[in-house]
């Protein structure tokens, strides 16, 4: 039987991240961003360039994804209640 493997994306779903990409954003670029700036714009470029950063739209993904996770540590990603128990009950299913 051929197993399928399964990708989940985590951010906001299974773990509360806008919370920390905010305080990525407050020490990386020195401006006061909120979740709820993370949440009420779409995307993360324009909610800094919201607050005055000057930075083009690709470069703030590249950092974002080159330096946020080293940023943290594996005790800043707290699981909503049910995610580890519903990632369980997948990973029987999936590889």
């Amino acid at each position: 039987m051929k197993a399928f493997s399964l990708f989940l994306d985590f951010d906001d779903t299974i773990v509360e991240t806008r919370s920390l990409i905010a305080q990525y954003f407050n020490k990386r670029y020195g401006v006061a961003i909120t979740a709820e700036d993370i949440k009420n714009n779409n995307g993360f470029d324009l909610a800094l360039k919201n607050k005055g950063v000057s930075i083009e739209d690709n470069n703030v993904y590249l950092d974002f994804g080159k330096n946020f996770f080293s940023s943290f540590s594996l005790e800043n990603f707290n699981l909503y209640p049910g995610a580890k128990d519903a990632i369980l009950n997948l990973s029987e299913i999936y590889n």
